[in-house]
């Protein structure tokens, strides 16, 4: 079978459905980030929300209240003062507290990845929105009395940061210190891929750099993923949306549509007219 490649759209938002017409809904590419850059497709993915009856995210954001979310985000043994030689974890230590103004001490035990993310999350964090792109779909979807869902349970969805080694994790922390300019404009670089909606460019950069770390982090999920999309799209009409890395590539959600004989159709902002941005 020859390899299906998907990502030349220039868009975050498809349709899909099944060659027996019982299974159907739309799936929107993501960030966890308040970035305006983020948010270039959110009034058109809240129109496709609005033509559905059930709204899928990565994990259900509904955070029990007697879900201990720290204890699941600690590493089950060591920190990373231990992961690090002392010069190594000062340098750490130091870089990112002058670039960011952020002191890793309260992280020592938390998964280095938890790190990354964190930074991430600062490089894109200005603009009009206070709340991350995928959370803010998700309380629309809620605020039009849809059923909300997660394609991953809680457990899978956060154990994956137990699954790669912490030294891998905290090495790869350590080498992005050393080129916090590049890691910057790495971060940006993403962001400008997804405003124009270059799903293979989003794939790709995702995926160098993780690594080694892209097995688990994008095709096992995936897996995961495009398994729950199958049961609930059936005999309903599902808006999935997922972090948009997971979209594009021979082992991605619509490659994985497209060989289990879904038709696959992507829907352009052109020629859905979206209007200006709404302020929070």
């Amino acid at each position: 079978m020859a390899k299906i490649i998907s990502g030349q759209y220039n868009t975050l938002l498809f349709h899909f459905i099944s060659s027996d017409t019982l299974s159907s809904g739309y799936l929107f590419g993501t960030m966890h980030v308040n970035d305006d850059r983020a948010f270039t497709f959110y009034n058109q993915a809240k129109a496709f929300i609005d033509r559905c009856n059930i709204h899928a995210s990565e994990v259900d954001l509904n955070v029990p209240t007697d879900y201990d979310m720290a204890s699941m985000l600690q590493m089950r043994d060591g920190a990373l003062s231990d992961l690090l030689s002392d010069h190594h974890y000062k340098k750490v230590q130091r870089v990112l507290l002058k670039s960011f103004d952020l002191d890793i001490t309260p992280f020592d035990k938390m998964v280095p990845l938890l790190i990354v993310n964190r930074l991430t999350e600062m490089i894109l964090s200005d603009g009009l929105y206070t709340t991350p792109l995928d959370l803010k779909l998700w309380e629309y979807a809620m605020s039009r009395g849809k059923q909300t869902v997660g394609l991953e349970d809680f457990s899978t969805h956060f154990n994956v940061l137990h699954k790669i080694p912490y030294n891998e994790q905290a090495r790869a922390l350590y080498k992005m210190s050393k080129n916090i300019s590049a890691f910057r404009r790495s971060i940006i670089r993403l962001s400008e891929a997804y405003k124009a909606g270059d799903i293979r460019t989003l794939y790709k950069k995702s995926k160098a750099s993780l690594g080694k770390m892209k097995k688990i982090m994008l095709h096992d999920r995936n897996e995961i993923m495009y398994d729950s999309i199958v049961k609930l799209a059936h005999r309903n009409r599902l808006f999935a949306a997922v972090g948009a890395a997971h979209l594009s590539g021979n082992q991605g959600l619509l490659a994985r549509l497209k060989r289990n004989k879904f038709k696959v159709t992507p829907i352009y902002a052109s020629s859905f007219p979206i209007g200006r941005m709404e302020e929070e």
